[in-house]
């Protein structure tokens, strides 16, 4: 299991938050190069998954709640898109454990 950023999650069909106007430039390399990275784990045969958190990820308290997305951007009804990073830490441990995700990025929001 690896974890990688939300800017290459997808926000709607073949559009990625790292697409959006909103999207800071400064981030695009390191986008970039994630996507790169996902791209070497498809093609290497291995067993991984990749978490990546919602846009926004902040210190906060354990809920125990998140939501999964296979490839999207988890966010609510308002299109904000946030996650604790204690709740993050526990999807990361879940997935460790149960492995639902196999050979997939995964958005991960509350």
């Amino acid at each position: 299991v690896t974890v990688g950023g939300a800017g290459g999650l997808a926000v709607a069909p073949g559009r990625r938050l790292a697409d959006t106007a909103d999207f800071p430039a400064e981030l695009l390399p390191k986008v970039r190069a994630h996507e790169e990275a996902v791209a070497l784990l498809a093609a290497s045969g291995l067993d991984w998954t990749c978490l990546a958190p919602a846009a926004r990820i902040v210190p906060g308290e354990r809920s125990g709640r998140y939501r999964c997305a296979v490839g999207a951007l988890v966010s609510d009804a308002q299109g904000r898109s946030g996650i604790s990073y204690a709740d993050f830490a526990c999807a990361l441990v879940d997935e460790l454990e149960a492995r639902r995700y196999p050979r997939q990025l995964v958005g991960i929001g509350d």
